[in-house]
């Protein structure tokens, strides 16, 4: 009877390891990325908010498509600031996070206070990071503007033929 129990103990041991074994590998937290995830070419992204020291905040007007950007392989960038288009273009060194834009505004049209600081710290950017599915853009050691990747690219990617009419 002895012999029965510690066979079932043994057992039960055996099961609540291999469990346990089971339910740390589906919670891991290191999971690879795919070269997608770790790199902001090819996609568009979206301001979410600015963390700075100054406390300088830009809020995004309603119409979704403002303080967006697009970093193609090619090295052009597009954006929106406020209200205008942006054209440019810009450096990456992915091994090192270094990154260096250089857009301007292709319309100057109802630019807002907010659109011009925002072009400014564009200019003042110099590393990224990619966390979370986010893209942060550090514009001085401890201050960024952090994005979120769009679900709907539509809009973006229809304005991109008339601004490369103007390289």
């Amino acid at each position: 009877m002895k012999i029965i129990a510690t066979h079932m103990a043994v057992l039960q041991i055996q099961l609540f390891f291999v469990a346990l074994l089971f339910l740390m590998a589906s919670c891991s937290t290191n999971e690879m990325l795919s070269p997608q995830d770790t790199s902001p070419i090819s996609k568009v992204w979206k301001l979410e908010t600015i963390v700075s020291s100054d406390s300088v905040k830009i809020f995004s007007p309603d119409n979704g498509t403002s303080y967006s950007l697009l970093f193609e392989a090619d090295g052009n960038a597009y954006g929106i600031s406020s209200h205008n288009h942006l054209w440019g273009k810009y450096t990456i060194e992915e091994n090192n996070q270094a990154i260096r834009i250089d857009m301007q505004a292709t319309t100057k049209a109802l630019e807002t206070h907010d659109g011009e600081l925002y072009l400014d710290y564009l200019a003042k950017v110099y590393r990224y990071e990619m966390k979370n599915n986010n893209l942060r853009l550090y514009f001085s050691e401890k201050d960024y503007m952090r994005y979120r990747p769009v679900e709907d690219e539509s809009y973006f990617r229809e304005i991109i033929p008339n601004l490369m009419q103007r390289e």
